[in-house]
């Protein structure tokens, strides 16, 4: 794929841009309080900032998921144990990308056992972190059980012939490009956007734009 059209798709998303560009940032940031602080632990988070920032860009939603989740894991054995951003930021990763939910809560749950061992603390203060942590599951489960689905993440091309098929027309009637061309260009926005079929991945589009879809059918009525 070409900087371009990962520039085009990654417009298509402002949260994903948002976590890039802050990312970023927070780069900036920690390494500058390492100057006030000299902490090692400052170029640490830089650096997982930096991670995250670039998986992000490559790989979209589900390299932000995994970056976040392994730095949410590392986050266990630097923050205080009633800091709860490490769990934070694995239900960033779910929601992110919900195949990895069991996983991601397992992983936890081992990290947990063994940052309790590492910093020796009561079995009491694991309990309490873990059913804190299990509630934070349940509230998240409930309050985002209507959440809107994420946007499509489309390449102008992708946008176009999404529009011309929602408009009406058949793959061979979009003069723009072959039959196999089309074929290949919703081939690839499916994989991306984990429809499982060409119907599903158009049911989307038109939930998602369906503005565009009544000023197209207009138009072709004039």
């Amino acid at each position: 794929m070409t900087l371009r059209k990962k520039l085009q798709i990654i417009k298509s998303d402002n949260v994903l841009l948002s976590v890039i560009v802050i990312h970023l940032l927070l780069i900036f940031f920690h390494c500058a309080y390492s100057f006030f602080t000299d902490y090692w632990q400052c170029y640490v988070r830089a650096g997982f900032c930096f991670l995250i920032a670039i998986s992000t860009f490559l790989f979209l939603r589900k390299g932000f998921s995994i970056a976040i989740m392994i730095y949410a894991y590392v986050l266990l054995y630097f923050n205080r144990f009633f800091n709860y951003t490490s769990f934070l930021f694995v239900l960033f990763a779910i929601y992110s990308n919900p195949k990895i939910e069991k996983p991601a809560l397992v992983l936890y749950a081992l990290n947990l056992f063994v940052a309790f061992a590492v910093k020796q603390y009561s079995i009491m203060t694991l309990g309490i972190n873990g059913l804190n942590c299990i509630l934070f599951y349940t509230l998240a489960k409930y309050l985002f059980a209507t959440r809107i689905q994420a946007v499509l993440l489309l390449t102008d091309d992708e946008r176009y012939v999404l529009e011309q098929l929602a408009s009406g027309k058949l793959q061979k009637e979009i003069n723009e490009f072959s039959e196999n061309r089309v074929t290949q260009i919703i081939k690839n926005a499916m994989v991306r956007n984990g429809c499982k079929s060409k119907a599903e991945l158009q049911q989307k589009y038109i939930a998602e734009y369906p503005e565009r879809i009544k000023i197209e059918s207009q138009n072709d009525s004039d």
